[in-house]
């Protein structure tokens, strides 16, 4: 069987791409932005609807041999994750190991069950994507909703989005610019080191002005910062090596110029998850 990861993936072209990237940021940001500030359920039904959206193209991605996740099963694995962060934000429950692992069993066991009865079933690959799902997708944006939770959790939430955002757009620019040594070819033929120091820079540029800005101040936020902008291409990178194995560009077309809501969140997701528990670390939490 032929090797879907190691075909070269063409580069997007640079006029029309951003264009559809700008217009898609313009429509989109003040979505996020007005659902963050807020928060409570604004912010849960904007966080379920992207990872509900994004849920078919993670199984795409990971599936294998012509399967195709049931949607029941797909839903749960994404809402079951975010509905329990966002009843612990409000303190109706408790996540704590190990009954937070007992719980998020559940999504996997119950997809399990609904394959024995499909006409052909595939338990093996069923388990991967449905653990991929629940884990790193509806995981990671499960940490959306916790963060936003927290005490100065918007001021945070802001921190997070400006260091993303500054991260991604400097590393975009300048890597196209300037950009010669490539980062990691074997995943991501376009991601150099000058664009990403750029927006390791520019991200931890952003942060801080912001932060300062919403009254965060001291070393706790520089050190945050620089955390959660460190895991910035960490996630773009993990995302890329999902898609070079798939043998695809994009996770998907629903967002133009960006491809797929796993193309526009992968960064947010993994730098939302380690600044939380930076921050609740800093504040004596978890």
């Amino acid at each position: 069987m032929k090797r879907l990861g190691v075909a070269r993936q063409p580069e997007r072209p640079a006029g029309g791409g951003l264009k559809a990237r700008v217009a898609t940021a313009v429509v989109g940001a003040p979505l996020l932005l007005g659902a963050l500030w807020l928060g409570g359920l604004p912010w849960l039904i904007l966080v379920a609807a992207v990872g509900l959206l994004g849920a078919p193209e993670v199984a795409r991605l990971y599936g294998r041999g012509g399967w195709r996740a049931p949607g029941d099963g797909l839903i749960l694995a994404v809402l079951w994750p975010i509905g329990l962060a966002y009843l612990a934000g409000e303190g109706l429950v408790d996540l704590l190991w190990p009954q937070a692992g007992a719980l998020l069993a559940v999504p996997l066991l119950y997809g399990l069950v609904r394959e024995l009865f499909r006409p052909h079933p595939q338990l093996l690959t069923a388990a991967a994507v449905l653990a991929v799902t629940l884990v790193y997708w509806g995981g990671l944006l499960a940490h959306l909703i916790l963060l936003r939770a927290l005490p100065q959790g918007l001021a945070w939430s802001l921190v997070l989005v400006a260091g993303t955002w500054g991260a991604d757009i400097a590393a975009y620019f300048i890597g196209r610019q300037w950009g010669r040594r490539r980062l990691a070819p074997h995943l991501s033929p376009g991601k150099t080191v000058e664009g990403t120091v750029a927006g390791l820079v520019a991200g931890l540029a952003s942060a801080g002005l912001v932060g300062w800005g919403v009254g965060l101040k001291g070393p706790g936020l520089l050190w945050a910062g620089a955390a959660m902008v460190l895991a910035v291409p960490l996630g773009d990178l993990i995302e890329s090596g999902f898609k070079r194995e798939a043998g695809v560009k994009d996770s998907g077309s629903l967002l133009p110029g960006h491809g797929g809501l796993l193309d526009r969140f992968d960064s947010l997701i993994l730098a939302g998850a380690v600044l939380y528990h930076w921050v609740t670390w800093l504040q004596g939490g978890l």
